[in-house]
């Protein structure tokens, strides 16, 4: 889902440049458009990182160290030049962690919804990052000040919903069954 507007720019691209470059193979922009979400979310990380990072108090330079040792030298950089959701995963996952320090240190509940939505949309991408969700929530409930300590219940659980709605809706509409999900069981 996520690639369909980088699908729709390669069609717009290659309609405009399809009359004066007739030597690309037909469907190569949207190739190329597509494989560009991955480097993008790449950045993305990177940019989370150095938000987080600053938040949990390091200096610029530790924090622009942290990023680049994050970067090249992890397998972030090898997932750039496939079509895995890792590196998307891992912006959104690394977005949530700093939604939910920004709501311990504000206590305003934008930053809830917003964890909610990157717990939502990582599980858009592979719904085995749910495991996240466990962690950050206990993190909710016994970092926080007893009279907001349940203030997360709504956000999150109503995001979850959404997200477990739409890969069931998903499921059915491309593998013709609710529970179906294109991944078959293999005897080892």
């Amino acid at each position: 889902l996520a690639v369909i507007p980088f699908y729709e720019i390669g069609q717009l691209w290659e309609r405009i440049v399809a009359g004066a470059d007739p030597g690309w193979p037909e469907g190569w922009y949207s190739r190329l458009a597509v494989s560009m979400l991955n480097p993008f979310a790449l950045f993305g990380c990177g940019w989370v990182l150095m938000l987080l990072s600053r938040e949990l108090g390091f200096q610029n330079g530790t924090s622009r160290w942290l990023v680049v040792g994050f970067l090249f030298s992890t397998m972030a950089w090898p997932y750039v030049k496939t079509f895995y959701p890792q590196p998307s995963v891992t912006f959104l996952v690394l977005w949530m962690v700093f939604s939910a320090l920004q709501w311990r240190k504000t206590l305003e509940n934008k930053w809830l919804w917003i964890l909610g939505l990157g717990g939502c949309l990582a599980m858009l991408f592979r719904l085995s990052s749910i495991i996240v969700l466990p962690v950050l929530i206990a993190y909710l409930i016994f970092g926080s000040p007893p009279q907001k300590r349940w203030s997360w219940v709504f956000p999150i659980t109503f995001l979850t919903g959404v997200s477990i709605g739409l890969t069931l809706i998903y499921n059915e509409y491309r593998f013709g069954s609710f529970f179906e999900t294109g991944y078959y069981e293999t005897a080892w």
